[in-house]
């Protein structure tokens, strides 16, 4: 394999946790060395995974995919490590870092850098945003993380991943949707376009059930919009055609006349309920025998 090292990729930020990182550690250990370009190629069983790592799933087939291009091309960027006990912890590259093993190599080319947690989870945080297939959910989670481990406000943390506040608090609000709906947009069925929509909504059981919906017909941001907005201002008569309504008439009256009572159906999405009155009990019992028969 060949051992070369092209780009910098992430120097800029890098460059920079170096000389902050530096300050905050020399607070705690004065004697800790300093590794402003500092690249050595390690064996890989001295890196221990980075537990900020924004990245929760790894396809394999690309994974595999990788590892053929680095056999072919050899490594275009290094890793990003800092020290850590006896060995060192990724801040970034974890994909390479698993191409390599895929490859059967024992050592790998590494920036060594010094890094405080807030600066590596940044820079592991960064380095995947630049890549356009990290999952959103994984986005906000580790947006979630560099609010709340490292007690930043949002505006603190937009200014270290370079975004807009606006941007950091959509993303946030991904992680406030129920568990089922999160599962369809790691599954990539649904699209940050469909779950903003969804926001809209304030019911969990009602969101559940238009992203289901959403997902099982392939329904586009702009159809989602549209029932999103449907749902929002039921009285409305738009919110069915007469074609819809001259339709739940007859369902009413083909089930009215079969049980012999008034009936009204109220429909909400693809579910809703039946009403069926009764004047007395003794209706109620003769409804009941026509229906149970």
């Amino acid at each position: 394999m060949k051992k070369q090292c092209l780009g910098r990729g992430l120097s800029a930020l890098i460059e920079s946790s170096t000389s902050v990182a530096t300050s905050e550690e020399k607070a705690a250990d004065s004697s800790l060395p300093h590794h402003k370009e500092d690249y050595r190629w390690i064996a890989t069983h001295q890196i221990v995974a980075n537990p900020y790592q924004p990245r929760k799933q790894f396809d394999s087939a690309s994974l595999q995919e990788l590892a053929n291009s680095i056999r072919q091309e050899g490594l275009i960027q290094p890793i990003v490590v800092r020290p850590k006990g006896a060995g060192f912890e990724l801040i970034a590259g974890e994909r390479r870092l698993r191409a390599f093993e895929i490859l059967g190599e024992k050592e790998i080319l590494a920036h060594v850098i010094e890094a405080a947690d807030k600066k590596s989870a940044t820079i592991a945080l960064v380095e995947n945003l630049q890549r356009e297939d990290l999952n959103p959910l994984d986005e906000a989670l580790s947006l979630s993380s560099l609010l709340h481990d490292f007690d930043l406000t949002q505006e603190e943390v937009a200014k270290h991943v370079g975004k807009a506040r606006s941007t950091i608090t959509n993303a946030l609000r991904l992680l406030t949707l129920p568990t089922e709906i999160q599962k369809l947009i790691r599954q990539q069925k649904l699209t940050t376009g469909h779950a903003k929509a969804i926001l809209s909504l304030a019911e969990p059981d009602l969101q559940s059930r238009v992203a289901t919906r959403i997902a099982q017909r392939g329904l586009s941001v702009r159809e989602t919009e549209t029932i999103v907005k449907r749902l929002l201002s039921p009285s409305k008569k738009s919110a069915s055609s007469p074609k819809q309504r001259e339709a739940m008439r007859s369902l009413e009256k083909k089930i009215a006349d079969a049980i012999q009572t008034a009936v009204k159906i109220h429909k909400n999405l693809d579910q809703g309920t039946i009403a069926i009155q009764y004047k007395n009990s003794t209706e109620l019992q003769r409804v009941l025998e026509k229906l149970l028969r």
